[in-house]
């Protein structure tokens, strides 16, 4: 496509009309916000005067979070409950003062999001706080506003596609990252790495991606899988379930030890977003490689580590920039060879783990309850 073919008045005209559409549901919302607002601001404060608080969470995909969050020393003490749904929490005649929703956990396999039980859950326990931490605000807009609605306090996963969800909710905190959650908690994933540490592992470029409707990366692997016969690429349709289940793996032993038997993984977003495979990668000793257009990651990943672990960057939707990252990549393996992906599996271990990201949420909830409390005591 030509500069010369792009109607580039006609184009701005558009996205000026849809951001005055936004302003004015913005505007249109503001008392339900506001109203919504201030119950959790006293929500919060009445955390403040707890000294022991019980977090449920549900379907993060880590067995030992209930053993290993607790531990990290919080100035009140927790216990952490994690369900498998709303349903079973209520279910247990549990109380939670906090409890954090995962908007993948509303998914249903027909292929549609059933959110009753975020609504329901103020009538569960109505002075309980709800988080909700949205995966997929970045592309299922409806879906992720229609939740931060109902939420008290959003958490947003990525930065990228996240302004919009202030239109819906005045408590829009910062973004809190990708964790590696697929193959469990810590000390299995750790067991499964160290006996395998020593498994023979392909040169072929590695990833599976679901070819989810309307997006340039669809054509993008497409074209690497063209470029590159001897691959390991997959593009699937989507189907009827998520996850590891997509690629037909038995266990979440089996997936981390086939991704254990590959040096390298491509990365490719569905916009600008950080994906979870980054950190699933090194977890497992990969290198990825990693477009340089993701928003966040120098943040998340600084680029002087990003060099020492390595991570591989290449210009995004360029398939012979993948090719050279690939040649690197492969390169950099076989001189750091298996102490490399020690290193890195380590790294993803210690520092980006389901438990990592819940202690951050839990901090940042236990401060901005302080602070609500300081101005209660305020004329």
């Amino acid at each position: 496509m030509s500069f010369d073919s792009v109607n580039l008045t006609s184009a701005l005209v558009q996205v000026a009309e849809a951001h005055n559409a936004l302003h004015h549901l913005r505007g249109t919302l503001q008392p339900m916000r506001a109203l919504k607002a201030t119950v959790t601001r006293g929500k919060l404060a009445a955390l403040s005067r707890k000294r022991r608080l019980v977090l449920a969470t549900f379907q993060l995909g880590d067995l030992e979070l209930e053993q290993d969050v607790p531990q990290y020393g919080f100035p009140v003490e927790l216990e952490l409950c994690n369900f498998d749904s709303f349903e079973l929490l209520r279910e247990s005649g549990l109380t939670p003062d906090i409890a954090l929703f995962r908007s993948h956990q509303f998914w249903q396999v027909d292929g549609n999001y059933n959110i009753q039980g975020l609504a329901n859950a103020p009538h569960h326990a109505s002075d309980c706080l709800n988080l909700l931490w949205l995966w997929d605000h970045h592309h299922a807009f409806e879906l992720s506003g229609k939740m931060a609605l109902l939420a008290d306090i959003v958490l947003p996963m990525h930065e990228t596609g996240a302004d919009y969800l202030k239109i819906f909710n005045d408590m829009v905190f910062s973004a809190v990252p990708a964790a590696s959650a697929q193959w469990g908690g810590p000390r299995f994933v750790a067991e499964v790495f160290r006996e395998h540490a020593r498994i023979e592992r392909s040169d072929r470029l590695y990833g599976g991606f679901v070819g989810y409707s309307g997006f340039q990366r669809n054509q993008f692997i497409s074209h690497c899988m063209a470029a590159f016969p001897d691959h390991a690429l997959v593009l699937l349709p989507p189907t009827q379930a998520r996850d590891i289940r997509h690629f037909g793996v038995a266990s979440r032993r089996e997936r981390l030890i086939e991704w254990m038997s590959y040096k390298c993984s491509l990365v490719c977003a569905l916009t600008e977003d950080i994906p979870i495979r980054i950190i699933d990668g090194l977890l497992a000793g990969q290198i990825p490689l990693v477009p340089n257009n993701l928003n966040g990651f120098d943040r998340l990943i600084s680029p002087a580590l990003q060099a020492e672990l390595p991570i591989v960057r290449y210009d995004p939707y360029d398939v012979p920039s993948v090719g050279a990252a690939w040649r690197t990549a492969i390169a950099l393996y076989d001189r750091a060879g298996p102490a490399g992906a020690e290193r890195r599996h380590r790294y993803a271990l210690e520092h980006h783990m389901p438990k990592h990201r819940l202690v951050d949420i839990v901090s940042t909830v236990l401060n901005s309850a302080r602070i609500f409390a300081d101005g209660e005591d305020r004329p």
